[in-house]
């Protein structure tokens, strides 16, 4: 759990120093790199928020949010993917105010299905976990 705390740390930090240097408008070298794809932008916004909440959701052990009060039961929110998806929102919604930034729906699209294709793989991995290791903590006995 260690390393994906670290690797997590490690994420967070190169997302905060993008979106600083994206905020003050400096260095422009990893936007001109990732300019030179086309969509290379709707891309990192997709993979960056999406294994951002892949590796939260993997700290936070697949907490859920319990939907059974609104007949929700068939629908999976990840406390990680929720949390990761707030601030994308924030974040987003954030770059109207800022000179060198500028408000877009196509970016909180990338950001939505990144996190909701990396809930799913979540859900896949939870599942398969807890047929390896039951909640009791025990392993199954054969």
């Amino acid at each position: 759990m260690l390393k994906i705390k670290v690797v997590f740390l490690i994420c967070l930090s190169i997302f905060f120093w993008v979106i600083y240097q994206a905020d003050t408008g400096q260095n422009k070298v990893v936007f001109n790199v990732i300019d030179k794809v086309e969509y290379g932008d709707k891309y990192v916004h997709f993979l960056f928020y999406g294994f951002l909440s892949f590796l939260l959701n993997l700290i936070l052990k697949f907490r859920q949010f319990n939907l059974s009060a609104l007949n929700l039961r068939a629908v999976t929110l990840y406390k990680g993917s929720v949390i990761v998806f707030v601030f994308s929102l924030f974040e987003e919604f954030s770059q109207a105010f800022i000179p060198y930034r500028n408000f877009d729906l196509i970016d909180m699209a990338a950001n939505f299905s990144g996190i909701l294709l990396f809930a799913f793989i979540t859900k896949l991995i939870a599942k398969n976990q807890a047929k390896i290791i039951p909640p009791t903590g025990k392993k199954e006995q054969e």
